[in-house]
C-alpha cells in the first residue's frame, strides 16, 4: 500500500511562538501524529523557517524525508496586536506550489522536466487561519482533496477587529469559509458551539487535547528535582528584587504577552505574602508594559522568554498555582500543560477555559473582572493549602485528569476525530458519480481562477497603500523567524523594552514587488506609499 501523504498549509509553526504559540504547537503536534504515529509523509507549506525550529523531531523528519518543507511567500502584518507573519495565498510563488501539489505529476516535472497533469498525490490537506482561506478550499475541492480546516481564533476579541473596520468584513468572510471545508474543526466543544451560535456555520469536529512536547508525558515525580531548582532560582530573584520574605505560594502565568490575555489583571491581586511569576514574550507594546511590572511590585517577577517544552514543563511543576485572566482562549493549552505537571489552575470562567475545568473538582474558576473578589478568591485558594495532601482533598479529580492527559494517544484520537471523517466525506462525494463530482470540481476551479485574479489585484493594492495596519511582503521564501529579544534577567526581573521592528527590514522584497509604483506621480500621493518610501530612505541612511 502506498504511503499516505498530507499537505499542511499553515502560517504558524515553530519557531514562531510569540504571536501564535498555541497554533504553532498544535501543527507541530499534528506533524508528529501523522509521521510518527500514523506513518504518513507530510509536506509543509509555510512562510516559517522550520529548519531553525529548535525541535529535534523536526530536524529528524527533514533529514529522513518524512517532512518536506515547501518554502512559502509570507507577508508581515504590523497592527495594534503586534507583529504576525501570514501566508499570501495570492502570491505567484505560493499559487504555483499549490497548483503543482494538486494537479501536476511532480515526479515527471523533476525527472523529465515537463509538466504532466495528474490526480493529486495528497490524501488530505490541513490548514489553519490563513487569510482568505476560502480560496485554498476552492482549489482543494477542484483537485478532489478533502480538507480539514480549523478555526483557532476568535477574531472579534482582537484589538485589530475594533481598530480597523475593514477587517470586520474580512473576518465575516473568513469564518463563513467553513461552508467550503470538507471538515471544519474547532479546538474545543465550547468554541464550536460559540461559532455555531454567533455565525451559523457548521463545525464538524473537535481536536483532541494536544501534548506538544514529550516532557509533558513525564510523571511529576520525575521533574521534582528540576522543579525545586527552578523554584529556588525564582525565590532568589524575588529576594534580589526586594521581596522581604519567602512567598507563601508561587503563582504562575505562562504564554503570550498580549492585551487579550489580560495579564495586567493579575498584577495587583496577588494574595498577601504570595508571589507571581510571569514567563513568555510578545511583539506588541503591551509586552513592554508587562516586562516592567516588577519595577514597582517586588512580588511580581516577569521573565521575558518563550520557554521550550522542557523549560515550560519544569516551570509549571515549580509553581503552586497556574493563573489566567484571559477571556480569549478557544481552548487554553496552558491548562492541559499545567495539569500534566500536577499543578492546579485558577482561571477566568469564559470561552475555552470551560472545556475541561470543573470548579472545585479539578481546578478553580476566578472572575478576574472583579479585582477585589478575585483577590479574595485567590487568598482562599492559597490559604486552603496547595501541597499534594491538601490538593487531593480539595480537588479530587486533579490527579486523574493529569494522568488521563499524559496517557492519551493523540495520533489515534486525531485520526478518529479529524482524518477519517474527512476521508469519509470525500468517498460520499465520489459516490455521486464521475459526472456530478467532476462538474462540481470544474465549477470550483472556475470560481477559484476568477476570484484569484480579482483578489490578486485587490491584495496588491492593499499591501501597497494601506498605512494602518501595515503590510510588508517578505523576500526570503519560508524564512520567517522571530526577532531575538532581550530576555529579562532572572536576577533583576527587568529589561529594556524591545525596539519595534523596522517598517521595511533587511530581506524585505517590498521594492521588487512594487517597483512599478515608484515614480508614478499619482500613486505616490497615497499615504501608505509615501510613508513607506520615507521610512525606507531613512533606514538606508542609517545603514550607511
Amino acid at each position: 500500500m502506498a504511503q499516505k501523504q498530507a499537505l499542511v498549509v499553515v502560517q504558524a509553526y515553530p519557531p514562531l511562538l510569540k504571536n501564535a504559540g498555541g497554533v504553532a504547537k498544535r501543527y507541530f503536534s499534528l506533524c508528529r501524529a501523522l509521521i510518527d504515529g500514523l506513518g504518513w509523509k507530510v509536506t509543509l507549506l509555510t512562510p516559517v523557517n522550520v529548519t531553525v525550529s529548535g525541535e529535534a523531531d523536526v530536524d529528524r523528519w527533514l533529514a529522513e524525508g518524512s517532512l518536506v518543507h515547501k518554502a512559502a511567500r509570507g507577508v508581515r502584518l504590523n497592527s495594534v496586536d503586534g507583529v504576525v507573519v501570514v501566508l499570501d495565498l495570492f502570491s505567484f510563488v505560493n499559487t504555483c506550489r499549490l497548483l503543482s501539489a494538486f494537479f501536476f505529476d511532480q515526479g515527471k516535472l523533476y525527472s523529465e522536466g515537463r509538466l504532466s497533469l495528474s490526480s493529486s498525490r495528497f490524501d488530505i490537506v490541513f490548514l489553519d487561519d490563513v487569510p482568505w482561506r476560502w480560496s485554498l478550499l476552492l482549489l482543494a475541492r477542484a483537485a478532489g482533496v478533502p480538507s480539514v480546516m480549523t478555526s483557532h481564533t476568535d477574531g472579534s476579541k482582537l484589538e485589530s477587529y475594533k481598530a480597523y473596520p475593514a477587517l470586520r468584513l474580512i473576518w465575516q468572510a473568513h469564518v463563513r469559509s467553513a461552508h467550503l471545508a470538507t471538515v471544519h474543526a474547532s479546538v474545543s466543544n465550547v468554541f464550536a458551539e460559540q461559532m455555531r451560535s454567533d455565525y451559523s456555520i457548521p463545525v464538524d469536529a473537535t481536536w483532541p487535547p494536544i501534548l506538544w512536547a514529550a516532557a509533558f508525558r513525564a510523571h511529576p515525580d520525575q521533574i521534582a528535582a528540576a522543579a525545586a531548582e527552578q523554584r529556588s532560582a525564582w525565590l532568589a530573584a524575588l529576594r534580589e528584587q526586594g521581596m522581604a520574605s519567602a512567598p507563601t505560594a508561587v503563582l504562575l502565568f505562562a504564554g503570550r504577552w498580549s492585551s487579550e490575555k489580560r495579564i495586567h489583571l493579575l498584577l495587583d491581586i496577588v494574595p498577601d505574602g504570595a508571589a507571581l511569576v510571569i514567563v513568555g514574550d510578545g511583539t506588541s507594546d503591551y509586552s513592554a508594559q508587562i516586562a516592567r511590572a516588577g519595577e514597582t511590585r517586588p512580588q511580581v517577577l516577569p521573565l521575558r522568554k518563550m520557554l521550550n517544552g522542557d523549560e515550560l514543563r519544569v516551570a509549571y511543576a515549580a509553581a503552586d498555582l497556574f493563573c489566567s485572566a484571559s477571556n480569549f482562549e478557544t481552548l487554553g493549552n496552558t491548562l492541559i500543560e499545567a495539569w500534566c505537571s500536577g499543578t492546579p489552575c485558577a482561571v477566568q470562567p469564559e470561552q475555552g477555559h470551560r472545556e475541561f475545568v470543573v470548579d472545585g473538582v479539578n481546578s478553580w474558576f476566578v472572575n478576574y473582572d472583579e479585582p477585589t473578589q478575585a483577590k479574595e478568591a485567590l487568598t482562599r485558594i492559597v490559604g486552603g493549602g496547595l501541597h499534594p495532601t491538601a490538593l487531593a482533598r480539595r480537588l479530587p479529580q486533579l490527579t486523574a485528569i493529569g494522568e488521563r492527559l499524559r496517557a492519551s494517544d493523540f495520533a489515534q484520537e486525531c485520526d478518529r476525530a479529524l482524518i477519517l471523517p474527512a476521508l469519509a466525506v470525500r468517498e460520499k462525494q465520489r459516490a455521486r458519480g464521475a459526472l456530478v463530482d467532476g462538474a462540481i470540481r470544474a465549477l470550483a476551479l472556475y470560481v477559484w481562477l476568477l476570484s484569484w485574479v480579482l483578489m490578486r489585484l485587490a491584495t496588491r493594492l492593499i499591501f501597497a497603500t494601506m498605512s494602518n495596519p501595515t503590510f510588508e511582503i517578505l523576500g526570503k521564501l519560508g524564512g520567517a523567524v522571530e526577532a531575538s529579544k532581550q530576555t529579562i534577567a532572572a536576577a533583576s526581573g527587568t529589561a529594556a523594552a524591545s525596539a519595534p521592528p523596522a517598517p521595511v527590514s533587511p530581506g524585505s522584497d517590498y521594492a521588487s514587488h512594487f517597483r512599478g509604483v515608484h515614480g508614478n506621480p499619482w500613486i505616490e500621493k497615497v499615504p501608505g506609499v509615501r510613508r513607506r518610501r520615507k521610512e525606507s530612505a531613512e533606514a538606508s541612511e542609517k545603514q550607511q
